[in-house]
């Protein structure tokens, strides 16, 4: 162990490290969410979080869940130097029913409700459903195969 020491420089947007330095930093954050939160049952198994990088995904299945994890988070986080950035933080409930809530408050922050969002290149909607997404896949598969199908000749 050492002294703390300031970090005066930071990685460029899309640099090849920055995955494996989030995963070392953020790894004892997600155990600890992991560990007390309820999450979503998924086969034998409870998701709590969906992690790469800096970008997170809180997985439960109320927003008294959802709001609990995000506060675990906001803790932890800050334990270790790392803070929220509340403008880019969004949720979004994955439900059949209507939810008129448009913010959700977690300590003295407040996130904006999103009806889909985009992690790690899919699209996730509220309603669960992936057929706009298998679609989007299947047109981007036809579109690079015409365009390379001269090629092939």
């Amino acid at each position: 162990m050492s002294e703390d020491f300031p970090v005066e420089t930071d990685l460029r947007q899309g640099d090849a490290l920055s995955p494996i330095l989030y995963k070392i930093a953020l790894e004892s954050v997600v155990k600890k969410m992991q560990d007390d939160s309820i999450g979503l049952k998924i086969g034998e198994q409870n998701v709590v979080t969906a992690a790469y990088a800096d970008d997170i995904i809180i997985i439960d299945e109320t927003e008294d869940q959802v709001r609990n994890t995000a506060n675990k988070l906001i803790e932890e986080g800050k334990s270790i130097g790392l803070n929220i950035n509340e403008d880019k933080t969004k949720y979004l409930i994955v439900s059949q029913r209507q939810h008129h809530q448009n913010s959700i408050s977690v300590g003295d922050m407040t996130f904006e409700k999103v009806h889909y969002f985009k992690y790690l290149g899919v699209d996730v909607n509220e309603k669960a459903n992936s057929h706009e997404e298998i679609n989007r896949i299947i047109i981007a598969g036809n579109k690079c195969y015409f365009s390379l199908v001269t090629l092939f000749k």
